[in-house]
């Protein structure tokens, strides 16, 4: 066939380079998916503000009879 049709090697060359731009294609598209599913992570600062608030009790007058 490359006798006859001189171009058959380029075309053959385009099919090849078709094939391995199909697959990468397919991998990235894979990849993205992947992506998609899993949350996207973010570094973020949570700020917690802590007070204490003390009331001392009051004094109860027990009065003991003895």
């Amino acid at each position: 066939v490359r006798d006859l049709v001189p171009e058959s090697q380029a075309y053959m060359d385009l099919l090849a380079f078709e094939r391995k731009l199909d697959a990468t294609i397919m991998r990235k598209r894979l990849d993205i998916q992947e992506v998609l599913k899993r949350p996207m992570k973010q570094k973020r600062k949570l700020r917690i503000f802590i007070s204490n608030t003390f009331f001392p009790p009051k004094e109860v007058e027990v009065s003991h009879k003895a």
